[in-house]
């Protein structure tokens, strides 16, 4: 599998075939989870697009597209085209192998021709509401940086009603989820007792070696009051017990250094 490191993001790295890992940095009190990484898991509704939340170099959370990752790691470029399209219509395919760079007029042709943008009969819709999953995938799409004159042409909306997306005065819910890094029912954010013991360690270490749990809730997509719970040792009580016993048999490997008389 090839993986490339994301520009701008350099504790990530993403695959041809769509899969985003986390690259750890060290941590200095377990020499056992030094350089762990972790594959994220991403987000999506129904035929959105699949994203998720990662940190830049500059410390600062973004939203980005899966497809678009793969896109702009993997696939040349060449005439700076501005969307991503995926060939056989599914947007949870993100191999490299199903994706190419478009205008927004190839993608809404190819959209049209495969029959996966088809217009209504009658009137041109034309300010008519989208249904929940064509809006997130276009408020990601305005995040990948479109304009509202392509995305109108995209999803067959008016221009203004795009306008008023981008305004949060339409589907603001729907921008508060994005952002929130809202996931799935399966996700750790719902089930954050499904985590690996692994992944769990990895956690309470970071705990105590004093990073915020504003930044663990934004990667791990677990609730800070889960995150608080695990901090005061109210939950995750095996794990705990688990890293009690690993460091204690540390303590008894290590070699013992007699004191000067």
């Amino acid at each position: 599998m090839i993986r490339k490191q994301i520009v701008g993001f350099s504790n990530y790295e993403v695959s041809e075939c769509g899969r985003v890992f986390s690259l750890r940095r060290k941590h200095n009190q377990s020499d056992i989870y030094d350089e762990t990484e972790i594959e994220l898991k991403v987000q999506h509704i129904d035929d959105a697009y699949c994203i998720l939340g990662l940190t830049s170099d500059e410390g600062k959370r973004h939203m980005k597209s899966v497809h678009r990752l793969v896109a702009e790691a993997f696939i040349e470029n060449p005439e700076s085209k501005r969307t991503v399209n995926h060939k056989d219509g599914d947007k949870h395919n993100n191999s490299k192998s199903n994706l190419e760079w478009a205008t927004y007029s190839e993608n809404s042709q190819h959209a049209h021709d495969t029959g996966l943008n088809r217009k209504k009969s009658g009137e041109i819709n034309g300010m008519s509401k989208l249904k929940e999953t064509q809006c997130v995938n276009l408020i990601i799409d305005m995040l990948d940086g479109a304009n509202n004159d392509e995305l109108g042409e995209y999803y067959d909306i008016h221009p203004r009603y795009v306008s008023l997306i981008r305004g949060k005065k339409r589907w603001k819910h729907l921008w508060e989820g994005i952002f929130k890094h809202e996931t799935p029912p399966t996700s750790h954010k719902q089930y954050p007792n499904e985590l690996d013991a692994t992944t769990q360690l990895i956690i309470i270490n970071r705990i105590l070696q004093g990073e915020k749990l504003k930044t663990l809730s934004e990667e791990y997509s677990i609730d800070k009051s889960v995150l608080s719970r695990v901090k005061n040792k109210q939950t995750w009580k095996h794990a705990y017990q688990l890293l009690n016993k690993q460091n204690a048999q540390r303590l008894s490997k290590a070699p013992h250094v007699e004191g000067s008389k």
